[in-house]
């Protein structure tokens, strides 16, 4: 994606109220608009990748598509999330070539995912607290 804009050196070199440089503020706008354009067609359409040729412009996938119906908790929507599972299915991402950084679930599996910290093996420490926050905001692997 890309925007082009043109400045001349009059425009840059005069001085104008509210802005340094004239390049540095249509340079902002440009960008502005760059994430208004990669956020539509991101969520805002539903568009197949096409790989693209001499004679096709290549085009990106939007989120509906990346995302993968084949992929669940488990063999069906009475297989509750596990933590292997979660395991599983970050390894299967990272192999076939993301990285994933960010899990997002549904409420339901919300109380699943806070309770990893209660696994065999781990401590939770409350600090003298009287508060019990049953949340996990962060997660490792």
């Amino acid at each position: 994606m890309t925007k082009v804009f043109n400045v001349t050196a009059t425009a840059d070199a005069v001085k104008t109220y509210g802005r340094a440089k004239e390049t540095a503020y249509q340079l902002g706008k440009a960008l502005k608009e760059i994430k208004r354009d990669y956020e539509r067609a991101m969520i805002g359409v539903d568009n197949a990748a096409v790989t693209g040729n001499s004679s096709t412009a290549r085009e990106m996938a939007s989120v509906s598509q990346q995302i993968s119906t084949t992929v669940d908790a488990g063999s069906g929507s009475t297989d509750p999330l596990t933590e292997a599972k979660l395991l599983e299915l970050g390894q299967d991402v990272y192999d076939n070539g993301s990285d994933p950084s960010i899990f997002m679930i549904k409420p339901a599996d919300a109380i699943i995912v806070a309770g990893f910290a209660a696994s065999s093996g781990r401590n939770r420490e409350f600090a003298q607290s009287r508060e019990l926050v049953n949340v996990i905001d962060l997660y490792v692997n």
